[in-house]
C-alpha cells in the first residue's frame, strides 16, 4: 500500500514538474520576443497601466493599423486617453470595449471585435511580463482562425523582457504571472463549459482569493 501511495505521489510531482518546465520554456520564448514592426488591421491594448495605453496610441499615430481598441475602456475613457496621449491619427478609428474584467475577458471580447469586423491581423499590446499569459489566452480564443498576431511588449518601469531576471521585483512579476495562467485556464474552462461569463468578477471569488493568498508573492 505504501509503495502504491509513494508511486502516486512521485507520479503527481513528475507531471507537475513537466508542466512547470513546459510553462517556463513557453514564458522564456515569449519574453524573448520583440516587436516585429509589422502593420496590422487592429491594435489591441490589454489595459492595465498607462504605458500600455500610451504605446497603443503611439503605434496608431505611426500608422501601424487603421483601428485601435483598449480593453477595457469606455467611450469617455477613450476621449480622456486621446486628450492625454494625443489624437491617435485622423484616419484611425477607435473601437469601444468596456466590458472586460479579467485577462481572459480581454481576449474573449477582442476576439469578438475581430470576428465582427473581419480583421485578419492584430498587434497585441501589453506589459512584457503580462504578454505570455495574454498571448496564450488570445491565441487559444482564436484557434481555428488564420488571424496573425504580432506582439508588442511594453516595459514595466525599468523592467523589460531582457532584464527582468536581474531583480527580485522582475522575478516576482514572472512567478506571479505563471501562477495566474492556471487561474485564467480555470476561468476559460468554466466559460467553455457554460458558454456564459460569471455575473460577478471572478477575481473576487473565494477560490481565487484563496489561491492568491497561498501561491502569489505579495
Amino acid at each position: 500500500m505504501k509503495r502504491i501511495v509513494l508511486r502516486f505521489i512521485i507520479g503527481v510531482f513528475s507531471v507537475l514538474f513537466i508542466l512547470v518546465l513546459i510553462e517556463g520554456i513557453y514564458f522564456y520564448s515569449i519574453l524573448s520576443t520583440g516587436f516585429s514592426s509589422e502593420k496590422a488591421d487592429l491594435i489591441a491594448v490589454f489595459n492595465g497601466d498607462n504605458q500600455r495605453t500610451k504605446q497603443g496610441f503611439r503605434l496608431a499615430a505611426s500608422g501601424y493599423a487603421p483601428y485601435l481598441t483598449i480593453s477595457p475602456a469606455s467611450e469617455k475613457m477613450l476621449e480622456l486617453f486621446e486628450k492625454k496621449y494625443g489624437a491617435a491619427n485622423s484616419s484611425v478609428s477607435l473601437i469601444v470595449e468596456p466590458r472586460a474584467r479579467t485577462t481572459f475577458e480581454n481576449a474573449l471580447h477582442i476576439r469578438d471585435i475581430i470576428s465582427k469586423h473581419h480583421f485578419k491581423s492584430v498587434i497585441l499590446v501589453t506589459s512584457f511580463y503580462h504578454m505570455p499569459r495574454s498571448y496564450f489566452l488570445f491565441r487559444t480564443m482564436l484557434i481555428g482562425s488564420n488571424i496573425k498576431i504580432s506582439l508588442c511588449p511594453v516595459p514595466y518601469g525599468t523592467l523589460t523582457g531582457s532584464n527582468w531576471f536581474q531583480s527580485f521585483a522582475g522575478r516576482k512579476l514572472i512567478f506571479n504571472e505563471m501562477i495566474k495562467v492556471w487561474a485564467s485556464m480555470v476561468e476559460m474552462g468554466m466559460y467553455a463549459a457554460t458558454g456564459d461569463l460569471p455575473e460577478g468578477n471572478i477575481k473576487q471569488s473565494p477560490a481565487i482569493k484563496f489561491l492568491k493568498s497561498v501561491l502569489l508573492l505579495g
